[in-house]
């Protein structure tokens, strides 16, 4: 199963959330609908790792074809929690026409709370997919119903916890919107929101939710991110953990903490997974547990990212191994092994492994991100990308006078090589050197290399950044319109490019 993380429902959405009034606070405990119930079963089996709790919810919602609750735990199902294909353009197609036909069954009565939540936290849904597609007006309408309903609901039944984690969610996000979503909001007529009510809703929703707790843990991990209070992260995500031990998402969120920290903590990190492993591998099991692809490829990235190749293409190519015949796996596990193999100076390797995989899965929509990733580098840039590593390693342990000094020899061996500016470049930028920084990237853009393929996409993206710092607008966005004009299957640079476009880039 693939490593499931829920989609920031949250994101633009909260300009249509508008201000949420503090509900009444519960003494009451915790309470669920009694038809909500009957769905937690395989909600339960699905945060275990357990793809089949998926499928039995299909089955009972397919008996229950009226069952608002149904809809809603199946959309979750293909669209946040990434199962029912393994292709996502197929898995978004189908969660998004269960969407509609689950926002069309007729309004539930006003004593049948469950619909109601259900219906609510549909329109939110549905609200986050409008956005993503552009459609502001629309998504409005079905952010302002799921705050009505959600109001509503906690109104009559202050107990009701789960619509804390929506009231929470969209409060927070409507006090932090980009500029430029405030402005639509302000057309809209729609009020602010309050960040800290925000935060608190979240909070409380890890501890009291039921359907929602899962969900509310990722979402306060990523508000926690945004707020800079990484010591409350840290403590979530060893509750997060804790609360869900058999749940791969969790265990590789935490590892990944430990291993993003400052100073990084990869061994902790390591450990984390490690210990996840041994306990799938401790139960007897038919078949291969899909939550051991998940955890190895997570392993492999943690390594890979402390540069330590040699530990990280082993993990990969076991993750890849024990993903074979489910090709939602194979892919993703692939693309990220031929990823490494290039960083590791196997370009040949890498390029077998795309053949290959493009002869298995001919028409999977990943192939153009695999071919990308296959030829992001050559047998020249690749060899030199393995060269690169100890002044990376240098760099990462925040040696900095003695990486540079290992660039310059690297550039006195390979003569002037646009892969070694653009290193330094980044070096000189994540110390807030920005003179120097800019100095190489114009060397970099200059030198115009073929490959790394990426690199004058990235030059002109952290030029534009430079210029924002240090005052010259105009010259940014000459640099950001380039990266959005060019970027073609660079998707992520194209959005990087689109939103500075729109919000000056600050470090802050």
């Amino acid at each position: 199963m693939r490593t499931r993380t829920l989609r920031r429902v949250v994101l633009l959405i909260a300009v249509l959330a508008g201000s949420l009034a503090a509900a009444q606070d519960s003494s009451a405990g915790v309470w669920l609908p009694d038809s909500l119930k009957e769905w937690l079963p395989g909600l339960e089996r699905i945060h275990a790792g357990d793809e089949a709790g998926f499928d039995w919810i299909l089955k009972l919602h397919r008996e229950r074809p009226e069952d608002a609750c149904g809809y809603y735990l199946a959309v979750q199902g293909y669209l946040n929690y990434e199962l029912g294909s393994p292709d996502e353009e197929e898995r978004n197609e189908v969660g998004r026409e269960l969407l509609d036909q689950g926002l069309d069954l007729d309004e539930a009565p006003p004593e049948d709370l469950a619909s109601r939540f259900c219906r609510g936290a549909m329109h939110g849904v549905r609200a986050e997919q409008r956005v993503k597609q552009g459609s502001y007006v629309g998504a409005a309408f079905d952010g302002k119903k799921m705050r009505r309903i959600m109001l509503d609901l906690i109104g009559e039944r202050p107990d009701f916890a789960d619509c804390k984690f929506w009231l929470g969610t969209y409060n927070y996000y409507a006090a932090v919107l980009p500029k430029y979503i405030k402005f639509f909001r302000t057309l809209l007529f729609l009020p602010a929101g309050d960040r800290d009510q925000g935060i608190a809703y979240l909070e409380e929703s890890t501890r009291e939710s039921i359907v929602e707790r899962y969900n509310a843990h990722w979402v306060l991990s990523y508000v926690y991110d945004e707020q800079k209070r990484p010591e409350d992260k840290r403590t979530l995500l060893q509750e997060f953990h804790a609360a869900y031990p058999d749940d791969v998402g969790a265990a590789n969120a935490l590892a990944r903490d430990h291993a993003s920290a400052e100073p990084h903590e990869t061994e902790q990190g390591v450990e984390v997974l490690q210990r996840f492993i041994d306990r799938i591998e401790a139960v007897e099991r038919s078949g291969v547990d899909p939550r051991l692809v998940d955890a190895r490829y997570a392993l492999g990235r943690i390594y890979a990212r402390s540069y330590d190749y040699e530990n990280a293409l082993p993990e990969l190519r076991q993750a890849l191994e024990l993903g074979r015949d489910d090709e939602g796996q194979e892919l993703r596990v692939g693309q990220r092994l031929i990823s490494t193999l290039n960083l590791a100076g196997l370009h040949t390797e890498a390029v077998e492994l795309f053949r290959a995989l493009e002869q298995r899965y001919p028409e999977a929509s990943a192939q153009e991100d695999l071919n990308r990733e296959a030829f992001k580098y050559d047998e020249a840039s690749s060899r030199l990308a393995l060269a690169l590593v100890p002044a990376k390693r240098l760099v990462r342990e925040g040696k900095i006078a003695e990486a540079e000094a290992r660039y310059k020899e690297l550039l006195r061996e390979h003569d002037e090589d646009a892969q070694i500016h653009l290193f330094m470049a980044e070096m000189y930028f994540q110390e807030e050197q920005w003179s120097r920084s800019e100095a190489r990237f114009n060397k970099v853009a200059q030198l115009a290399p073929e490959t790394p393929t990426f690199a004058i996409l990235f030059t002109k993206i952290r030029l534009g950044q430079i210029y924002d710092l240090t005052d010259r607008r105009g010259a940014a966005k000459k640099h950001y319109r380039i990266v959005r004009d060019t970027a073609g299957p660079y998707k992520s640079y194209v959005r990087a490019a689109e939103y500075y476009l729109k919000n000056r880039y600050s470090n802050e």
